[in-house]
């Protein structure tokens, strides 16, 4: 199953731009930066931000108190005279995006989309960067599209932080438009860095991870937040003097930290009276997920005990505010329903209207009570519905169990045969590998002296009938022998191709007559015999 979208396909652009008809929200999502410089060879300018800061600033160089200290010339832009830096280079650095952080305009981007793009140094991304940067607008383009006359600012070096931050460094041209924001920077004009990309997105805002595609950050205008703010620094001849910023970044705070202290300060001149009931809903879910955020910094040491509580107690007090407000709302109704049937000389169309309206009310309550109620039904029908499935589950649990153990028995018992019939086998080879090439001779010439003792007519042939593999070979071999000299076989029935029978009676000169049936002599046949025996013999 598909997941639902909000926006198929198509242009991401965070920061508002005033020609773009792109899918954005009302509010832009815009990171300021830290730190911007100029460097005109050794001589370093702080536009904003301070040198611990950055890194880009190369050594030896020296610290310059005003703009005007460096090399300038003039340049016309729209017919306006432009002072830029001449061979300068002006460096942006500072957060460009953030994962797993839900922004104004309702999109959260997950860090795997920033590792795949950033991370990955085989990425598309990665690859622009290595070869010379990526060229941004000033302002995001109407149309989403990359035009080279307009470009302001190239996007140099990305890197994700283990916060989630998009860091980057990028620098400011000496085209029109960029030559506009070094104005702007000069000016104290604050400006910000927005990423414009391509993907689809669900309806909880979450941009999809497996088709977003980042074209490039834009420098954009529209303040918003989250981001890192700018700390402006005056120089002078002893460095870094005094801190000037609309959003001071208090000193040993961590990135999450300061970023919530913004956002918390930008709902302190929110007016609850002002906001009508679903907005005093919404505002009191903000203050409660900035309360829990405060705790949770609190307790990671990421804000101190004394600034956690400072916050608290204003978000304490503001909840507060928006509850007496719901609450008086609706007495104010109530009060004027009485007031208005208590009056004699009343308004009939205004005592309707008031009465309709309280009635309206009564029933959404009513409604939403039933809803509640029905879904708390639907919930306990799942439990139990649930415990069912459980149960059943139990049982089948409980038969394979027993099948289990049954069939656990059933091959003990054939293991346990299986091994019995193993150590008769293994006795068996055992008393029959005894049986030597010297038995096996002697069985021979004993059945030779036999034969030819019982039919003297064969004692021409002895060394024929030596020839024979063993005592069964010589009878054969006897058999045909008195058959070619035209003499009776011998007395004694030979079995052949296995032992003799139960009972088989072999004549011979010292049991002739016997009733008892002769011992057979035969080593092939004592061996057997003895296998056997031992085979059927008693186990100790």
């Amino acid at each position: 199953m598909k997941p639902m979208l909000a926006q198929s396909f198509g242009p991401i652009c965070e920061g508002i731009s005033t020609g773009y008809t792109g899918s954005v929200g009302e509010a832009a999502d815009i990171f300021y930066p830290e730190v911007i410089f100029v460097q005109q060879g050794n001589k370093v300018w702080f536009a904003m931000g301070e040198q611990s800061l950055t890194e880009s600033v190369s050594e030896p160089c020296e610290i310059v108190e005003s703009f005007d200290q460096l090399d300038l010339e003039e340049r016309v832009v729209n017919g306006n005279p432009v002072k830029y830096v001449k061979d300068g280079r002006w460096v942006v650095e500072g957060p460009f995006q953030r994962s797993g952080v839900k922004n104004k305009n309702g999109r959260t981007y997950s860090r795997k989309i920033w590792e795949r793009i950033i991370a990955d140094p085989k990425s598309a991304t990665m690859e622009d960067l290595r070869q010379g940067g990526m060229l941004g607008h000033l302002e995001h383009p109407a149309d989403g599209r990359m035009d080279g006359n307009k470009g302001a600012i190239v996007t140099r070096k990305l890197e994700l932080k283990k916060d989630g931050v998009v860091w980057g460094v990028a620098e400011l041209l000496d085209t029109p438009e960029g030559l506009r924001l070094q104005e702007y920077t000069r000016k104290k004009v604050r400006w910000g860095v927005s990423s414009r990309g391509n993907g689809s997105v669900g309806t909880d805002g979450t941009v999809n991870e497996d088709d977003f595609q980042l074209v490039t950050f834009d420098a954009v205008m529209k303040p918003s937040t989250p981001g890192a703010y700018p700390q402006l620094v005056k120089w002078g001849a002893q460095g870094a003097t005094k801190r000037e910023s609309e959003d001071p970044k208090p000193s040993g705070l961590s990135e999450d930290a300061r970023e919530r202290i913004a956002q918390i300060d930008e709902v302190r001149s929110v007016d609850v009276s002002t906001l009508g009931e679903s907005e005093q809903h919404r505002f009191a879910a903000q203050l409660l997920g900035h309360l829990s955020a405060v705790g949770s910094l609190a307790g990671s040491q990421s804000l101190s005990p004394d600034k956690a509580a400072e916050l608290q107690d204003w978000l304490t007090k503001k909840l507060k505010e928006v509850h007496e407000s719901l609450a008086d709302g609706a007495s104010l109704t109530i009060d004027r329903v009485l007031e208005t049937l208590a009056d004699g000389d009343v308004d009939e169309s205004e005592a309707s209207v008031v009465i309709r309206t309280l009635q309206q009310q009564v029933t959404e309550r009513a409604e939403e009570a039933e809803a509640l109620r029905r879904e708390v039904e639907e919930m306990q029908q799942e439990v139990e519905a649930a415990r069912g499935r459980v149960e059943a589950l139990r049982t089948e649990i409980a038969g394979l169990e027993s099948e289990r153990d049954q069939a656990r028995a059933e091959t003990e018992d054939v293991q346990l045969e299986l091994s019995r019939v193993r150590e008769q086998l293994e006795i068996a080879q055992e008393t029959i590998g005894e049986l030597t090439a010297s038995e096996v001779a002697d069985d021979r010439q004993e059945a030779v002296e036999e034969v030819i003792r019982t039919n003297p007519a064969l004692e021409p042939h002895r060394e024929r009938l030596t020839a024979a593999s063993d005592g069964d070979g010589v009878m054969e071999l006897a058999e045909v022998i008195l058959a070619e000299v035209g003499s009776p076989p011998p007395s004694a029935s030979v079995q052949r191709n296995g032992l003799p029978s139960r009972g088989m009676v072999v004549e011979s000169e010292s049991r002739a007559g016997s009733s008892r049936p002769a011992t057979v002599t035969s080593p092939g046949a004592r061996m057997a015999g003895k296998a056997l025996t031992k085979m059927h013999a008693p186990k100790p």
